[in-house]
């Protein structure tokens, strides 16, 4: 379901969350939403359970976001990987890279190591198990849709952790989402570092990363890999009444 203005979209049915919820779940992207008269904002969102509006900073946005209701819950650091310029260590020289068109694999919640800190712990009834589900759910996803650029790491004693990714161009590749695995045997450094390298084997030149302002340990792995920092992504949430009053009952 679509809500568009004069030919513009405003809200999209976002699928996996969703899905993921059991009921519609909104996206807006589009900063004209702000614009709009409160009644007709209150309209568009009134046939979903929550929204999420992803933009960049605006002072102008953010005061018409808090009247409308939003609450703002994450700040996403975007950056630019120079893959080719990561050195190999004797760290990683021992894990080994296979994508899920030579060898397929699918992930359950379980088989990785928990994603603590997730901004979806804000919506009522949401627990841990929950949210692994849903980053299972699209790391699958992506896998499906991606194969040949989503990648199983393992060393000698097994498996290491996933990288999944979704090419842009010929040498420009998104990074999208690593997990570690809940029986790792090395950390998280080595795999982001193993999985980058293999991207730049298989001739990507930059990768395109996307992360919460509060994961500062892939922050400065990144810096350390010579990314370049773009202009932020700003997150707000708006939730029913419905919704609403569930959080509420919850935090008595």
């Amino acid at each position: 379901m679509l809500r568009v203005r004069r030919g513009v979209l405003l809200i999209a049915l976002h699928g996996l969350n969703s899905a993921w919820w059991g009921a519609p779940v909104g996206l807006i992207t589009d900063p004209a939403f702000v614009d709009l008269p409160l009644q007709e904002q209150r309209r568009l969102l009134s046939t979903y359970e929550w929204v999420e509006f992803r933009g960049q900073h605006s002072s102008h946005a953010s005061l018409r976001l808090h009247v409308a209701g939003f609450l703002h819950v994450e700040t996403y650091c975007r950056c630019r990987v120079p893959l080719n310029r990561i050195e190999e260590t004797p760290s990683v020289a021992q894990l080994v890279a296979t994508d899920a068109a030579t060898q397929p694999f699918a992930l359950a919640a379980g088989d990785f190591v928990p994603f603590a800190h997730e901004r979806w712990s804000l919506l009522p009834g949401v627990t841990q198990q929950s949210i692994d589900e849903r980053y299972a759910t699209y790391l699958n996803q992506v896998i499906g849709e991606q194969p040949g650029t989503s990648l199983a790491i393992a060393s000698p004693e097994g498996a290491e952790g996933w990288f999944v990714a979704e090419p842009r161009s010929r040498e420009t590749v998104q990074l999208s989402l690593a997990a570690l695995s809940a029986s790792a045997t090395v950390a998280g450094a080595h795999l982001y570092r193993r999985a980058l390298i293999e991207y730049a084997r298989r001739g990507f030149r930059i990768g395109l990363a996307a992360f919460s302002a509060r994961h500062a340990g892939v922050m400065n792995l990144y810096a350390k890999f010579g990314a370049v920092f773009t202009s932020p992504e700003e997150i707000w949430i708006w939730m029913s009444d419905a919704v609403a009053s569930q959080s509420a009952m919850q935090r008595r």
